[in-house]
């Protein structure tokens, strides 16, 4: 009975991150909706930067949150519920992208739609040929790959903070990224207009 009254209870200090995983560790009614009100924006914005305006978005928001709600008893600090919602959601992204390729792999299907995330409105045919010329040749990386490099390009993490959102050491993530710039690069020599953009770089240049 006490436990249901406690349940029952308003959440307080809704801002708060702590208070906000120990309501959800003990059942509240309210914590699932606050967690979901307080974070669906960032998870979004993830999950956009690195497969765009996908048609399965709206089942990969509510996949994020189904699998964090699961394992909320796993969280070690709190007061780092956005990264490690973030984690949360490069986790169920990473598998949905695996699935994908396995399948392209096995049944000859084509690749889907390259999508146009990151172009303001009224952008020039150009530069909407250009940013689907860029997730065509992320779509032919690995899973991995693609999300540190969609990361950094799109999201503009720096390497600490591509280790945490990915859960891996900062010298992990650094290889990681400079081996899906590599890859990136020799994909888009297959694209004569792409090449030649990056050919302008010093960086690209370099890579």
């Amino acid at each position: 009975m006490t436990n249901n009254c406690r349940k029952l209870q308003p959440l307080r200090h809704a801002s708060d991150d702590l208070k906000l995983v120990d309501a959800l560790r003990n059942g509240h009614v309210d914590a699932a909706a606050t967690l979901y009100d307080r974070y669906a924006v960032h998870v979004r914005k993830v999950i956009v930067r690195i497969m765009g305006m996908d048609q399965d978005l709206p089942d990969l928001i509510n996949e994020v949150f189904y699998q964090a709600f699961k394992a909320i008893n796993t969280i070690e600090d709190g007061s780092r519920l956005q990264a490690w919602i973030t984690r949360v959601a490069i986790h169920v992204v990473r598998g949905c992208i695996r699935r994908r390729q396995r399948k392209r792999w096995l049944l000859f299907s084509p690749e889907r739609e390259p999508q146009t995330v990151g172009i303001e409105a009224g952008a020039s045919d150009e530069s909407l040929e250009m940013v689907r010329w860029v997730r065509d040749v992320m779509d032919r990386m690995p899973a991995d790959e693609q999300i540190v490099f969609a990361l950094r390009y799109f999201e503009e993490m720096k390497i600490i903070e591509l280790a945490e959102a990915c859960g891996i050491s900062r010298s992990s993530a650094k290889r990681r990224l400079i081996r899906s710039e590599r890859r990136f690069k020799k994909i888009a020599e297959k694209y004569p207009a792409l090449k030649k953009r990056l050919d302008l770089s010093a960086k690209w240049r370099r890579r």
